[in-house]
């Protein structure tokens, strides 16, 4: 039922029962039953503001306010017609043909205010769609832009850690090395975000292995791994060779950061990686991937947030220990979504995480053909 059916149907209604109800009192000729009527007329004056306020309150405002607006319109019925002395019947016509109009003046104004309010929100839509593209553009501008010279100094570091250095040369080699291409991957990050925002992200297709991808992401974290001395094990569920086709650097950027991660917030213990391969009948393959730790875990209430970008479960626990910039899942949840897969969250404080992907990516038949032959 709309909302000028709801409010017709319980004004005219009311305003009918009211004005009769009045009138007849008042015509009845009996002392008793015209006190009555002062004194029901009074209530009702009475109880306007409260329905009111009632109608605002529960957010009933299509039924309380018909109520309201019928009681006032039937005692100033009924003044109207002791005033002029007129019979009931006279006084009928006109009540149904004021209420109606009311009614539908009523439905009108809020129609309008309906009508102001979503033609506002839309602007204002509009006006934050246009502002987060501007927003992403220059973001990309600017990123692409500090990539150019950064890649030249990175160039240039790498160029000057070769040739002859004192040791107090080499340690200020080493911090500028470190440095710049800390600074590099936050570029890169920035970017990706800004492509990912724009719709622009494209991804590349080529044939690499799941196994062998997943064994150079974990010599990369092998360093990280000695210096805090924690156990690593990676495990498969298939001793297929699994060659799929895919972005390979897209699949590498989101162990790197799910491997690192695990590295980073795990002080003692070990790190996990399970893999788990299931063909399809239509040639192609379902991933799993499992990254688990033994570190300080992830509070109940700031995993909801953890995939969103720029936040940091992580700040309040020790943010000069931890760090970082809050876009490395974030980002790796983008790219998983926009392979058309999902990444998910297990974890409890002090008790470890562990990050979940599910990827599904078509086999290279040419490589799985050669390998059977």
């Amino acid at each position: 039922m709309t909302h000028k059916a709801k409010f017709t149907s319980i004004f005219v209604p009311s305003s009918l029962i009211f004005a009769s109800v009045l009138v007849i009192l008042h015509e009845s000729g009996n002392k008793n039953l015209e006190n009555i009527a002062h004194d029901l007329e009074n209530l009702l004056i009475f109880m306007v503001c409260p329905i009111f306020y009632a109608a605002h309150f529960f957010e009933r405002k299509t039924y309380l306010m018909a109520v309201a607006y019928s009681t006032l319109l039937a005692i100033g019925i009924h003044y109207f017609q002791d005033h002029l002395n007129r019979e009931f019947w006279n006084v009928l016509i006109p009540t149904m043909t004021m209420s109606t109009l009311l009614a539908e003046f009523i439905h009108r104004s809020a129609v309008g205010k309906e009508m102001a309010i979503h033609e506002k929100h839309l602007a204002e839509k509009k006006a934050s769609e246009m502002a987060s593209k501007q927003k992403s553009q220059l973001l990309a501008n600017v990123s692409h832009e500090i990539r150019n010279p950064l890649n030249g100094l990175c160039g240039m570091v790498s160029l000057l850690k070769d040739t002859p250095l004192n040791e107090e040369q080499s340690d200020y080699v080493a911090v500028m090395d470190e440095s710049s291409k800390a600074l590099m991957a936050l570029v890169n990050d920035l970017l990706d975000v800004s492509k990912m925002e724009a719709g622009k992200l494209v991804l590349e297709k080529e044939s690499f292995n799941i196994k062998s991808l997943i064994q150079d992401c974990s010599k990369m974290i092998q360093p990280d791994l000695r210096r805090k001395k924690l156990s690593f094990e990676a495990t498969y569920n298939t001793t297929d060779l699994l060659q799929v086709l895919g972005d390979k650097n897209r699949v590498r950027q989101i162990l790197l950061n799910l491997m690192t991660n695990a590295v980073k917030f795990t002080d003692e213990g070990s790190v996990r990686i399970h893999t788990d391969a299931t063909r399809t009948s239509d040639g192609k393959v379902d991933i799993e991937i499992a990254v688990a730790d033994t570190g300080i875990g992830i509070a109940q209430t700031n995993q909801k947030s953890i995939f969103d970008v720029y936040s940091q479960a992580h700040a309040k626990v020790d943010s000069s220990k931890y760090g970082g910039t809050g876009l490395g899942l974030a980002i790796s949840k983008k790219l998983v979504q926009h392979m058309g897969g999902r990444i998910s969250l297990e974890s409890r404080l002090s008790m470890g995480s562990t990050f979940r992907v599910l990827i599904t990516l078509p086999l290279d038949l040419e490589c799985v053909t050669t390998e059977h032959a």
